[in-house]
């Protein structure tokens, strides 16, 4: 059996205009969009920042060394207060995160869901998929701490071996292996997560959702169907994401300029750029369906939100 990376194209942009424009339906465009939101949240947010002082401890006229050393004598005489406000940032951030990551996994089958069934339905898909959204969180929470484990590790050897370094105050051969190894470190896990990442939420969270599985046994079919038979295809896949994550990034860049940023706000940059979403997450699904009449996903004449309609008879 062939397998395209080009073929899903087509189909792809003609069920975007079916779901998005024939006809248009406002309450149908930001339903999806919130969906798209959800499904999306932590990966495109931004942070900001605030200004704050001491309550006059410092004078605008202090020299630099000055300002340092009072810095250093009012962190010396608040040291609990610095702990206890640390350890408050450190907890909050992590529960915020938790959050995020939670709402985001299981906004994926929403998204999912509301794209294969063109419909636009969000506590009907957040009930039914509750398992599957919980089982990927969880493995989006150890997969994340197994990495954070991995950088931890290589960031204390690399401090161990350029201790004899740091000691004489010199940049040696021990300090030059240490920073290769920390940078390598980074390298490496990042290239892992993105890929991971990649393959996850574009291929396996599909088979969770058709097959109902959690994701460690879609992983499993992910394994027997697509990795062991079709290798080079899935390389493909992955050289043509990358180049279609780029020509949809500069859409999206083109469409927060022209709006003068307006489109890059959290959840108004949802909705106003759901066509692009609506088209990645619909090329995902018509490329998995190449693999047989049994990966269909998306609902035709005759079938229900989930599937073929099979009567029943009463006896």
């Amino acid at each position: 059996m062939g397998i395209s990376v080009l073929d899903p194209i087509h189909p792809a942009i003609e069920r975007t205009r079916q779901m998005l424009f024939r006809p248009f339906d406002v309450q149908k465009w930001v339903t999806l969009g919130f969906c798209s939101f959800l499904a999306n949240l932590g990966l495109n947010s931004g942070g900001g920042g605030g200004n704050g002082g001491f309550g006059g401890q410092f004078r605008p006229a202090q020299k630099p060394d000055e300002a340092f050393e009072s810095i250093k004598q009012w962190t010396i005489d608040h040291y609990e207060l610095m702990v206890a406000v640390v350890l408050c940032i450190v907890v909050g951030f992590a529960i915020i995160s938790t959050l995020i990551m939670w709402l985001s996994s299981r906004g994926q089958f929403l998204f999912l869901a509301g794209v294969a069934r063109d419909r636009a339905a969000v506590r009907e898909p957040w009930r039914e998929f509750r398992e599957q959204g919980n089982s990927l969180f969880w493995f989006n929470v150890w997969f994340g701490f197994a990495l954070f484990l991995v950088v931890l590790a290589a960031l204390v050897t690399s401090g161990l071996l350029a201790m004899p370094d740091i000691r004489a105050e010199q940049f040696g051969p021990m300090g030059a292996l240490a920073l290769a190894l920390g940078l390598t470190a980074i390298v490496v896990v990042a290239v892992v997560y993105s890929v991971v990442g990649i393959l996850l939420y574009q291929l396996v969270v599909p088979i969770m959702y058709l097959r109902r599985l959690t994701v460690m046994p879609a992983w499993g079919e992910f394994n027997r169907t697509i990795v062991a038979e079709h290798k080079g295809t899935l390389v493909l896949y992955l050289l043509f994401q990358l180049v279609l994550g780029i020509a949809l990034g500069m859409i999206a860049t083109l469409v927060a300029c022209l709006t003068c940023c307006v489109a890059a706000l959290p959840f108004i940059s949802s909705v106003v750029l759901l066509p692009l979403a609506v088209f990645h997450r619909s090329y995902t699904l018509y490329f998995l369906e190449q693999f047989g009449p049994e990966w269909r996903f998306f609902t035709r004449p005759g079938e229900g939100p989930s599937g073929p309609i099979i009567p029943t008879i009463n006896l």
